[in-house]
């Protein structure tokens, strides 16, 4: 591979500030089928769940309504922890004794069915308890499970018929209400019994796994007609009086231009505290677009990130490339919310064993291998390298993983004295580069575009990216990080795997000698940059276990005196260009 002179000795961002570090993700994922929350006042009933957070984050006024005393006991204490004095908790019977308060809106957020189970009379009862402290065009929200819906998670729990409501019914108790025309919306629910998805009128859209039978089962229960009936649970909406924009119709109205409208396809709700919504245009003139809405504090900070990774590599990239890479249109604010436009990228995506997974790789490491040529840089790995561009990552992964600190720190030493004084390579990694990352034609399994830059350093780790993709594959198959990484790690990988790797050393030149270094930096960037979770007691002792395997991969794999003479010869020096971030 021809080296390129973009050095720079500028260290890489780590992609996630240690300021943000654990901020809780703020979304419920519902907040944009409604109207604006900030600093309105607002009474809801949930099962004890993220809704209080969310609203309390929010509105001037929260008054939460508690199914009997003790529920109303226990939500007291959890309001009092958090020193929210603008929340006050109140029970059924006692609401006639509570202050006379006009809201702006209620909100019934019980997607697990434990909190309407707990009110005699259900949802009816609670409604009439509500309809008098709701001032004229105040909204309504009430989002349960769906009587008619499918759903493991509601058969595992054995939900209580009272609990969960059909489509029509829900229309009904908002029409009696006082709610004119009253919206509908099929819900997709998460492992942890939250909203993941809401489908648009006109029906689930598939970018997944295309292929699967699964898929083509999801696509008939909730398409346009169906989808009422048989998702899992529904978010009825609506406005006593006259109806309103939810938010969601908010943001199209923003994408208007040159006179096409826009009609959301796609709502998608990331437990990393974002929404991600797929806008299509009424008119041939427009194309579609991706719009990530959030307020919270690191997917803001990602998100910036990002949209300066997207415009410097567009600005580098020759056009063969940069037409996979999608472009940052535009960015404003809604009700607090920060609103990231992106190109809409063609193709699908899978984060599941699909066929044609190998095929898709294979294309998938075409793309790497062009974006490292040209990206590709040649430097001597001196002090100051070290401390601007590997160091940084050790420090993230120790503040992190502070329990394997001590065996981080002696990996770092060992790594020191594998790579200082010797020419070390630096190519565009994307950070995250997974198969559920590449867009791809599912006929020809070729790469039609590359997502989620937020991880993104043009001065950035080879070999990483081509990790990611490996390590990603075996977790599709049912393996945790752990054990690919540590599979990746020791060479324990499948003939194709093996095939795949060593297309990739023979096309990059890499140094022999440098291998284990960067097979042991997959680890560490791993939990330096990526992972930012809890490490349960038994993860914690295998990932010190697998730091404990890199530092003996790196002791049984001496420094050689000299790397130079294996790397190609650098051309002519171009001007610098500073990591991305």
């Amino acid at each position: 591979m021809a080296a390129s002179a973009f050095a720079s000795p500028v260290a890489p961002a780590i992609s996630q500030p240690a300021e943000l570090h654990n901020v809780p993700a703020w979304q419920e994922g519902w907040e944009l089928l409604v109207g604006p929350l900030g600093g309105r006042a607002i009474v809801c009933l949930d099962d004890g769940g993220p809704a209080i957070t969310a609203l309390a984050q929010r509105c001037a006024r929260v008054r939460v309504l508690a199914a009997d005393g003790r529920s109303a006991d226990e939500l007291a204490q959890r309001v009092r922890a958090h020193g929210w004095s603008h929340v006050e908790v109140i029970a059924l019977e006692d609401l006639h004794r509570a202050e006379a308060v006009t809201f702006d809106g209620l909100i019934v957020s019980d997607l697990s069915g434990r909190a309407l189970a707990k009110v005699r009379g259900g949802l009816g009862r609670l409604l009439a308890h509500a309809r008098p402290l709701l001032r004229d065009g105040a909204f309504v929200l009430v989002a349960t499970p769906n009587r008619f819906g499918l759903s493991r998670a509601r058969f595992a729990r054995r939900l209580h018929a009272s609990s969960a409501s059909p489509w029509f019914t829900l229309a009904s108790q908002l029409r009696r209400l006082g709610v004119r025309s009253p919206r509908v919306h099929p819900l997709l629910l998460n492992e942890y019994a939250g909203m993941s998805e809401a489908i648009a009128p006109t029906g689930y859209l598939p970018t997944k796994n295309q292929g699967l039978t699964r898929e083509r089962i999801k696509q008939w229960l909730w398409g346009p007609r169906a989808a009422r009936w048989f998702a899992p649970a529904l978010a009825a909406v609506g406005w006593i009086g006259d109806a309103q924009p939810g938010l969601i119709d908010a943001v199209a109205l923003t994408l208007q231009a040159g006179g096409s409208q826009f009609h959301w396809v796609q709502y998608l709700v990331l437990l990393s505290g974002k929404v991600i919504a797929t806008f299509q245009p009424d008119s041939d003139r427009e194309t579609s677009r991706v719009v990530v809405v959030t307020r919270d504090p690191l997917a803001v900070s990602r998100r910036m990130q990002e949209a300066e990774s997207l415009r410097r590599l567009h600005a580098m990239l020759p056009a063969h490339l940069g037409v996979l890479l999608p472009r940052v249109l535009d960015r404003f604010k809604l009700d607090g919310n920060d609103c990231f436009v992106l190109q809409h990228m063609r193709g699908v995506t899978a984060d599941a064993p699909v066929p044609g997974l190998d095929r898709v790789t294979r294309t998938a490491q075409r793309f790497l291998l062009a974006l490292h040529e040209v990206t590709c840089v040649k430097r001597v790995m001196d002090d100051e390298a070290w401390e601007t561009s590997l160091q940084p990552i050790f420090e993230s992964a120790v503040l992190r993983n502070p329990h394997a600190a001590p065996a981080l720190q002696r990996l770092g030493q060992h790594m020191r004295e594998h790579v200082l004084g010797h020419v070390w390579l630096d190519v565009c990694s994307h950070g995250d580069f997974k198969i559920e990352n590449v867009m791809y034609d599912p006929q020809t399994c070729e790469i039609t575009g590359v997502i989620d830059w937020e991880h993104a350093m043009l001065c950035g780790l080879p070999y990483i990216d081509m990790a990611y993709l490996l390590t990603y594959n075996r977790m599709l198959a049912g393996e945790s990080w752990l054990q690919a990484a540590h599979a990746l790690l020791t060479g324990r990988v499948s003939p194709n795997e093996l095939a795949v790797e060593a297309e990739y050393w023979r096309a990059t030149r890499l140094p022999e000698r440098l291998v284990p270094v960067l097979r042991a930096l997959v680890v560490v960037h791993h939990i330096g940059c990526r992972w930012h979770g809890a490490w349960s007691a038994q993860a914690s002792a295998e990932l010190n276990a697998l730091i404990e395997s890199c530092i003996e991969l790196l002791v049984r794999s001496p420094a050689p005196p000299a790397l130079a003479s294996v790397l190609p010869p650098a051309p002519a020096q171009r001007a610098a260009v500073r990591p991305l971030g």
